[in-house]
């Protein structure tokens, strides 16, 4: 099964939580805070929060790595 975006399978969208660190489609990377059902709350540095479709997530890295770019 796919999501709404082409290029994301479901289980992908389905495994994200908070505190997943996840990159966008745009290129943005952060840190999930909040999940409100397709949409997830991201904190892309201290204080700067975005509301995103959860289906726009291409990638989840692993845990840490935003810490250490």
């Amino acid at each position: 099964q796919w999501a709404s975006c082409w290029f994301m399978p479901l289980s992908l969208v389905d495994s994200l939580g908070v505190g997943s660190e996840v990159v966008f489609a745009g290129g943005l990377m952060g840190k999930i805070t909040k999940i409100e059902g397709d949409f997830a709350v991201v904190e892309l540095s201290r204080g700067v929060e975005v509301k995103v479709q959860r289906a726009s997530v291409i990638s989840v890295l692993p845990e840490g790595t935003l810490n250490n770019l």
